[in-house]
């Protein structure tokens, strides 16, 4: 009988040099030392208040699937899909990979870049109009505070796929109208 991998913090930083795994491309081009222990605490924080998510685990199944050059997106994306695979050993692992799914903070911050969008040519092509802009630039504090994004954790990840697929906008794959139902 195959015995059970070693999910100990050790042997996950063992396998991540194995892989020969020494760095990744952050948001902005720029490469960054793989730091497991990092990674490992975001998921940490990120799981607060689910009691049935090793992440451990998780972080074994995620190194399985990094490489060397693996973008932080699609870090965050590996991470994502593995919870939501493992929705089958327990319900909090969906809830787990909603909040790791990548969105933002920040909802003047998407105003700004729906409506700075260009075509696949370049052109100006905004998603919200220049009035909705405006309004939302004027009262940006006001919008912010209202927002509570502690509602986010309410969705699963199939009920966050639901929404990016069907409801949320979109720039370049990334879903941006976090908070939008959030007031």
């Amino acid at each position: 009988m195959d015995q059970d991998p070693d999910y100990s913090f050790e042997h996950l930083q063992e396998l991540a040099k194995q892989k020969n795994i020494s760095y990744v491309l952050k948001r902005d081009g720029g490469k960054q030392n793989i730091d497991i222990q990092k990674i490992a605490e975001r998921l940490q924080n990120l799981a607060s208040n689910l009691q049935h998510i090793n992440i451990n685990l998780i972080m074994w199944k995620v190194i399985q699937g990094m490489y060397e050059g693996i973008t932080t997106v699609q870090l965050d994306n590996l991470a994502a899909e593995t919870c939501a695979y493992m929705n089958l050993v327990h319900p909090q692992y969906s809830l787990l990979a909603a909040r790791i799914a990548e969105t933002s903070e920040s909802f003047s911050e998407v105003a700004i870049k729906l409506h700075s969008f260009t075509d696949k040519y370049g052109r100006p092509a905004p998603l919200i109009a220049d009035d909705v802009y405006k309004i939302i630039m004027d009262n940006k504090d006001i919008i912010q505070k209202e927002i509570n994004y502690e509602r986010d954790y309410q969705y699963d990840f199939f009920g966050f796929k639901t929404l990016e697929r069907s409801y949320l906008l979109t720039i370049k794959a990334r879903s941006q109208q976090k908070g939008l139902n959030n007031c």
